[in-house]
């Protein structure tokens, strides 16, 4: 019953963003890049089971949450309703990202001041989703 006020930032000028990140250093990547990419694929997995299966999956998420922060089955499954088509990546593999974007993202950044150094996207970003 408490009212919230929510906004699309790309409603105020900022460039579309991924929300969903993971990040690791190079030096990881190059000892682990199979076990990263094993990681990858069980996350697209458990993706598509929740598409495939909102209720079973709920159950399973409210089954295991932390009594001190319970869940609402109506407000999670109005968030799944609302989410999984948000994280459809259509033709795209589960976390497809893309260099052109993520420059978009820093230019803007570099615009606005919010960070001072030009970065290159495909220097700092690998798409793993392939």
């Amino acid at each position: 019953g408490i009212p919230v006020n929510a906004f699309a930032p790309t409603d105020f000028g900022v460039p579309d963003y991924y929300e969903l990140v993971m990040t690791t250093s190079d030096d990881t990547l190059g000892k682990k890049q199979q076990a990263i990419e094993a990681f990858m694929r069980a996350a697209a997995k458990g993706q598509q089971y929740v598409k495939d299966n909102k209720e079973k999956a709920l159950d399973l998420l409210l089954s295991k949450q932390a009594n001190e922060f319970p869940l609402e089955k109506d407000v999670e499954t109005k968030s799944l309703d609302i989410l999984i088509p948000l994280m459809d990546a259509g033709d795209k593999p589960f976390g497809s990202q893309t260099t052109e974007s993520w420059q978009t993202l820093i230019d803007w950044m570099k615009k606005e001041k919010l960070i001072s150094q030009d970065v290159k996207a495909d220097e700092i970003m690998i798409d793993l989703a392939k």
